[in-house]
């Protein structure tokens, strides 16, 4: 689960969902913050996320709804996303002239791969498998 870091902006409960709409009857004041600055956060996401993203999320009434439904929706792509990152740094080579301390371009993958969260054997074995056939399976 992504670690929300918005703490110092105050908006962490709000993308936990712990901060309740307050009642527009008893307290209308504060619920009219409440949705105010919902809505600012919400404003906030959409100005910064993909269009397919948008398209998926657009409909949802809160920013908790949001972040909730992107969160998901990235841990689910970046499985995907491991395996042809894994792929690519399998079918990276240097010239046999590129000096062994040079090897920044595989770093980076290896990197880029790590940060998205643990690999699992099923992953690594279609990577394996993938890899084995060559590349009449690139459009994969």
């Amino acid at each position: 689960m992504l670690k929300v870091k918005t703490g110092r902006l105050g908006f962490t409960k709000w993308l936990q969902g712990t901060l309740p709409r307050p009642d527009a009857t008893l307290h209308p004041k504060a619920h009219d913050i409440w949705e105010t600055n919902d809505c600012s956060l919400q404003c906030f996401i959409f100005e910064r996320i993909s269009k397919s993203d948008y398209n998926a999320i657009s409909h949802l009434t809160t920013s908790h709804e949001i972040f909730v439904e992107l969160q998901q929706r990235h841990e689910k792509l970046s499985t995907h996303a491991q395996l042809i990152f894994l792929k690519k740094a399998l079918d990276f080579h240097y010239s046999t002239d590129a000096p062994l301390c040079d090897g920044a371009e595989v770093l980076a993958i290896y990197t880029r791969i790590m940060n998205m969260g643990p690999v699992d054997l099923d992953q690594i074995k279609i990577i394996l498998l993938l890899n084995a056939f060559g590349n009449q399976f690139k459009h994969l």
